[in-house]
């Protein structure tokens, strides 16, 4: 039988990535917008150039 990991281990391993993951919900709606911000940027100083 495999060993049982102590509960409170299993509890901060949960608790990590829990954190990590609403890091990175948090990370990828601003990684996206900036891109976008960054694109339409862009696009419009093309436009100018043209």
């Amino acid at each position: 039988m495999p060993k049982l990991m102590p509960v409170n281990h299993v509890k901060s391993m949960f608790s990590r990535a829990l954190k990590e993951s609403i890091r990175a919900k948090a990370v990828v709606p601003v990684a996206s917008t900036a891109a976008i911000r960054t694109k339409k940027y862009i696009f419009y100083k093309t436009q100018l150039m043209i």
